[in-house]
């Protein structure tokens, strides 16, 4: 079995607002990404310093692409090969195609729509105290192209969100156009919300049998209750895992992890002692068929 690619996601401000040991400048975040890059993460998940991010009045994020940068760069400095993949597929095209000129070596995007809430009277472990967070957005297969075409232009690799089994539908509508390149990279995500779909080993099974072949995959679960659960049938059936305060931050039922390399560690420790090797930055990016920048 090929070696385990681990991503680490760490802003857990949207997610799980008011969580403890939350790294918010660029400064702390890049710090804790070296950690989780000696803990065995090869891809650091990157939205930008949490103090600069805004909510406009439909719900999606504004970005300053001056802290993207200032993040991306340290990260590189500190991490050596490290895979920058930059987040936030819910916001505006106009803003994300700014931060694209920033060359991250991958870049999500979302096959779907957002249809996305976080809600303490739906979700215990969301914070009661914060409003309810929504977030909505249409993906046009006319933005996807769009999208995709900059990708091109710009030697960024889609790391390309599933969160039902629709995204697949517009995947081969993109390849159909020679717009995506083997090996594709999927996210298969679970989030609260109009797109929820069974936290449960058989929705993912029956995801990944409808893959193309010469795909790679990871998951994505919000929800503290089954996301290693997810992300160990993840590993043993050949996919790959995504960590972080942004999906989970406890580390168990009513513990919140201490730092986000915690997270790195465990399920680095799982994987080594189920056989399944751990991919260095350099392994991850042969395996994705990326150059460094």
């Amino acid at each position: 079995m090929q070696k385990l690619i681990v991503t680490v996601t760490m802003d857990g401000t949207i997610s799980y607002p008011g969580v403890p040991h939350q790294p918010e400048t660029s400064e702390e975040l890049a710090e804790e990404f070296y950690k989780c890059y000696l803990a065995g993460a090869s891809i650091a998940h990157i939205h930008g310093p949490v103090k600069k991010r805004k909510q406009d009045e439909i719900h999606l994020s504004t970005m300053d692409v001056s802290q993207w940068k200032d993040l991306s760069d340290r990260v590189r400095e500190k991490c050596d090969g490290m895979i920058i993949q930059f987040g936030i597929a819910h916001g505006k095209l106009e803003d994300r195609r700014k931060i694209m000129e920033l060359k991250p070596d991958m870049m999500s995007i979302n096959l779907c729509s957002h249809d996305t809430v976080f809600d303490g009277s739906i979700n215990p472990h969301f914070n009661p105290k914060v409003p309810r967070r929504e977030l909505y957005q249409t993906h046009t297969r006319d933005e996807l192209e769009i999208y995709l075409k900059l990708f091109k232009e710009l030697g960024i690799k889609p790391e390309l969100e599933i969160f039902q089994l629709g995204g697949l539908w517009n995947f081969r509508y993109l390849l159909a156009k020679g717009l995506v390149d083997e090996p594709y990279y999927f996210n298969l995500v679970w989030e609260p919300g109009g797109l929820w779909a069974p936290h449960t080993p058989r929705e993912l099974l029956y995801r990944v049998e409808n893959l193309p072949a010469n795909s790679l995959y990871t998951v994505t679960v919000f929800d503290p209750m089954t996301q290693l659960q997810l992300e160990v049938c993840s590993l043993v059936s050949g996919g790959q895992v995504r960590v972080g305060f942004e999906d989970n931050p406890y580390y168990k039922e009513g513990e919140f992890a201490k730092s986000n390399a915690q997270l790195v560690e465990r399920i680095a420790k799982i994987s080594k002692e189920y056989g399944r090797e751990i991919a260095t930055p350099e392994e991850a990016r042969k395996m994705l068929n990326l150059r460094r920048r």
